[in-house]
């Protein structure tokens, strides 16, 4: 990859984070997001690993700031990704989905699940998951409250 590419991608990614308020995803179902989310998933594991060059680390955090986020970053789009994922289709994901978006919730949710059922999963995150994730400890159909206000139907 040249020089350039890899500056149309740190800015495609800049925008993107820009726009949307959040980083894309790897397991994006757009093609455009997922590159883009694929490209920077690499850059982070070089980071963690310290096996990123220091020159493109200077110049991811000086074009991308914030593009390096913390494990408790992660967790919190993971939750609301889950989240998001409840709120939308009512139901459990399936860990057998045709979508690779869908798989990934349905992992992390069932990982969730075992942290809860050991004893290892942070109070705060369990609250967080029980006030915004409804049925997320069981794969039963999710509870939802009711709405307030006109449906849109």
């Amino acid at each position: 990859m040249s020089g350039q590419d890899e500056r149309r991608i740190i800015a495609a990614i800049a925008e993107f984070h820009l726009d949307r308020g959040t980083w894309p995803s790897p397991a994006a179902a757009s093609a455009y997001e997922r590159s883009l989310g694929v490209w920077l998933h690499t850059q982070r594991v070089g980071a963690a690993r310290g096996t990123l060059d220091p020159f493109r680390l200077e110049v991811l955090d000086y074009e991308i700031p914030g593009w390096q986020v913390t494990a408790e970053e992660a967790w919190l789009n993971h939750a609301r990704e889950a989240s998001s994922f409840l709120l939308l289709h009512g139901r459990q994901p399936e860990p057998a989905a045709p979508e690779t978006r869908e798989r990934l919730v349905a992992t992390w949710l069932r990982t969730m699940q075992s942290l809860e059922r050991l004893g290892a999963l942070r109070p705060d995150r369990a609250t967080w998951l029980d006030e915004h994730c409804p049925g997320w400890r069981s794969n039963e159909k999710p509870v939802f409250p009711e709405r307030k206000g006109p449906s849109r139907v």
